[in-house]
């Protein structure tokens, strides 16, 4: 049982799987913003590490907590490095200790900005100022408001508590930055044309990789990822198929989101379902279609086979 629902972290393990950094960094590429499933999918990773480590001992509870922070750059200048908008937190924890946290903006015309921290020390409580470096506002980055709409905190078995826009209100005092941007803007989303996608997947393979082959474009910034949300059988499992370009795709072109099934042996065979299909800008626009008819109509189907 612990392996078939070790595969919900297939996408997210393999990028943790190569870091072994021994103080805080980011290591998510914030211009594809991390899923819920992909969140939940984490946390499930590390109750189970915890499980494995720690037998016959109670697993601990109490969810974490932001007690208190501020945005710490109400203006963020464009022109004036490093040009990315900070975080100051508070927070405390149960015995674990703080494993990450994750703030999430949204732009004036609906542009997702993320804002991650991952500890390896564990504190269970303290203080963070936290600059958005992994992803930094570029030429094409639309000025305006951005506002804190989410914010989830995680400790080290997988407990988890995500604050929506009330009740971040009663944390900070202020949920915007303003950023400031003196050249052309992007606010459009990029398109997707149409795509194919592989239709069955066989698990004897040399490779079994299921693969989205997406034909997208980009009015200015151009294409710089793209993300599919794919489910089980049952519902019970999902994992994601991901891409990027070399360069920004600007004109239509062929962009290839892809998943590799050899990480567990033991999902449900049977017919998968795609969820959602997310396309992201450089400018940070996304275009993120979840309606199963819209799925089918561009990529032919919302579904594959995943057999022995």
């Amino acid at each position: 049982m612990l392996a078939r629902f070790f595969a919900l972290i297939v996408c997210l393990a393999s990028v943790l799987a190569a870091a072994t950094p021994s103080s805080a960094q980011e290591i998510f590429d914030s211009s594809i913003p991390l899923a819920a499933a992909g969140r939940a999918a984490h946390a499930l990773k590390m109750r189970l590490d915890w499980i494995r480590n720690h037998p016959n001992i109670p697993l601990p509870s109490g969810n974490p907590q932001i007690t208190s922070g501020f945005i710490s750059t109400p203006i963020v200048a464009l022109h004036i490095p490093p040009a990315v908008p900070g975080v100051f937190f508070q927070f405390a924890t149960g015995p674990t200790g703080l494993a990450w946290t994750e703030f999430d903006f949204v732009g004036p015309s609906g542009q997702n900005y993320a804002i991650y921290y991952f500890t390896y020390a564990a504190p269970t409580s303290g203080a963070v100022n936290r600059l958005g470096t992994t992803y930094r506002f570029n030429s094409y980055a639309e000025a305006g408001v951005y506002t804190l709409v989410s914010a989830t905190i995680a400790d080290y078995v997988g407990n988890t508590t995500t604050y929506n826009p009330d009740q971040l209100a009663k944390i900070f005092p202020k949920l915007t930055f303003y950023l400031s941007n003196i050249g052309d803007s992007d606010s459009a989303k990029p398109q997707l044309l149409s795509g194919k996608i592989t239709p069955t997947v066989s698990l004897s393979s040399p490779r079994p990789v299921f693969a989205a082959d997406l034909i997208v474009s980009d009015s200015l910034s151009g294409v710089g990822g793209a993300s599919l949300i794919l489910a089980s059988p049952d519902g019970q499992i999902y994992t994601q198929a991901w891409g990027q370009p070399g360069t920004p795709i600007q004109l239509p072109a062929k962009l290839t989101a892809a998943a590799n099934f050899t990480y567990e042996t033991d999902f449900p065979r049977g017919t998968w379902t795609i969820i959602d299909v997310s396309i992201s800008d450089i400018a940070g626009n996304t275009l993120d279609i979840s309606d199963a008819n819209q799925i089918k109509s561009l990529l032919g189907s919302n579904t594959f086979q995943l057999t022995d």
